[in-house]
Formats: structure tokens, sequence, C-alpha cells
């Protein structure tokens, strides 16, 4: 009896160690996920800019949607009104709820901003490798 006790305890210790380190793991990896949706909007919007002239919108961009980065992440696109530039924001939500914006701009400029209550904060330059 003394033995399986003790074995509860060990196996409680290192759950209370592995758990929350695996849920970080888990929110990194579902952040990559918005990281690469940005980055394919990206190139589409650049051979979509090259046969164009113009940057496009989600219906005209091939494979592209504001759900293509899964459930976690909601894309939005803002054009400017001559459609020369753009940026895209990969916004938290569901289970990602709380964690960075991501931005990406026409010239390939990536930016980061804490989130809360749905909404972004400040916009910092940085390269997306650098949170992961």
């Amino acid at each position: 009896m003394l033995e399986v006790m003790i074995v509860v305890v060990i196996v409680g210790i290192l759950a209370a160690i592995a758990i929350p380190s695996y849920t970080h793991y888990v929110k990194r990896a579902r952040r990559a996920d918005a990281m690469n949706a940005l980055l394919a909007l990206h190139a589409a919007q650049e051979s979509y800019k090259a046969e164009h002239g113009r940057y496009g919108d989600f219906g005209e961009l091939s494979g592209c949607s504001p759900n293509m980065a899964g459930e976690n992440y909601m894309i939005s696109l803002n054009l400017s009104d001559n459609r020369t530039s753009y940026n895209a924001t990969a916004i938290p939500q569901g289970r990602q709820k709380g964690d960075y914006c991501l931005r990406i701009d026409q010239d390939g400029k990536q930016y980061y901003a804490p989130s809360s209550d749905g909404g972004c904060g400040t916009f910092t330059e940085k390269k997306f490798s650098e949170l992961r």
C-alpha cells in the first residue's frame, strides 16, 4: 500500500511539471499555424499583384480565407483604397484567446501585439520567428 501511495505522489509531481510545459508548446504550435497562414497570404498577394497590378481580397486570392489559420485565429485583411498596400492580421480566438496578435504588410514586415478581449494592442515590428 505504501508503494502505491509513493507512485501516486511521484506521478502527481511529474504531471504538475509536465502539463504547464505541454500547454505552452501547444499554444506555440497554434501560433505557428497563424504565422504560416499570414506568410501564405503574403505569397498569394504578391502572386496576385504580379498578375493584376494590385492586391486582392479574400474572394480573389486562391486558398485564402478569414479562417485559413484554423479555429484559433481569425485573419482580417485590410486593403488601401487603391489596393496598392495592405496589412493582414491574425487575431487570437477560442483556446488561443489572450495570445499575441500577428500582422504582416505588403512589404513582408512582420509585427506582433498583445491581445485582450478580442482586440489588439499596439503593434511592434518583430520577426515571427522571435516569438516561437
